[in-house]
């Protein structure tokens, strides 16, 4: 029988209502070859190792995890890893890359956000997201109402509970902040790169955004 021990400390992330861990988990590792490679050894661990990796992450009160339809079979291992574990929270994307079409109608773009929502849900055997993030959102995602409603109508529909954004720089993060929607903001942040503490983190605060730190350790 596995040991369950919350060793982790709670914190509310910004305006939700989430209750998540301090440290939280990132799983583009886990479906897909990433970041620094062994010598001789396997890119990613295989899914019956993740799915172990996962539960003692969830025992030892870890609640809260990233991911995104791009990292390969992340959404399906964490499916499987927290079935039935609603206590654990789960982020995961959204890509807009699509908005580069101009052929785009307000119809085919909406279908196309509901359409990657439900490939989620399935995925992660789940009746609604808790966080769906833009995957590296841009001002132009912002600058643009269709998507914007779009956004406000599959939240407003129950399948999202927050909206949040994944961003690179000043720029973009600002824009997100400032678009009122965006519950939740994912920066780079580490010891390293802390570009976005002087301006960004002090108006995500004042917006009362929540904030997902990435790469921490930079791979190592």
């Amino acid at each position: 029988m596995r040991c369950q021990i919350d060793i982790v400390l709670k914190r509310k992330l910004g305006r939700t209502k989430l209750d998540v861990s301090v440290l939280s988990m990132g799983t583009v590792s886990l479906g897909m070859d990433y970041g620094i490679r062994i010598p001789e050894k396997i890119g990613h661990p295989s899914e019956s190792e993740s799915i172990e990796l996962l539960r003692a992450a969830a025992d030892y009160g870890i609640n809260f995890y990233d991911t995104a339809p791009v990292y390969g079979s992340s959404e399906i291992v964490l499916g499987k890893a927290l079935f039935g574990k609603d206590s654990c929270y789960i982020a995961t994307k959204l890509s807009l890359s699509f908005l580069e079409g101009a052929d785009q109608t307000p119809l085919s773009r909406e279908n196309a956000i509901l359409e990657s929502i439900n490939k989620s849900l399935k995925c992660l055997q789940r009746d609604v997201l808790d966080v769906l993030q833009v995957h590296n959102a841009t001002v132009a995602v912002f600058d643009d109402s269709i998507t914007i409603r779009a956004l406000q109508r599959v939240k407003h529909q129950g399948l999202v509970k927050y909206i949040g954004a994944s961003i690179y720089n000043e720029k973009d993060a600002l824009a997100a902040i400032d678009s009122g929607i965006v519950d939740i903001l994912q920066v780079p942040f580490s010891i390293l790169d802390q570009r976005l503490t002087v301006n960004v983190l002090p108006a995500a605060e004042s917006a009362n955004v929540g904030i997902l730190a990435r790469s921490v350790l930079l791979q190592g």
